[in-house]
């Protein structure tokens, strides 16, 4: 139903980076400061983000 859609959320994202010997870490960790979900969305309570590169 067209009704049930959208909502909003805010998030703050907070990381940071570790370069060593051409290798690059990062890490961010994202908590959910706001949201109001309309639907059956499922709600957030926070993220987990990181990668892995390599610089050659």
């Amino acid at each position: 139903m067209e009704s049930f859609r959208g909502g909003y959320w805010y998030n703050l994202g907070i990381g940071g980076q570790l370069n060593w010997n051409g290798n690059y870490l990062n890490l961010e960790i994202v908590p959910t400061l706001a949201q109001d979900l309309d639907g059956i969305q499922l709600e957030t309570d926070y993220s987990i983000i990181a990668s892995w590169s390599r610089a050659f």
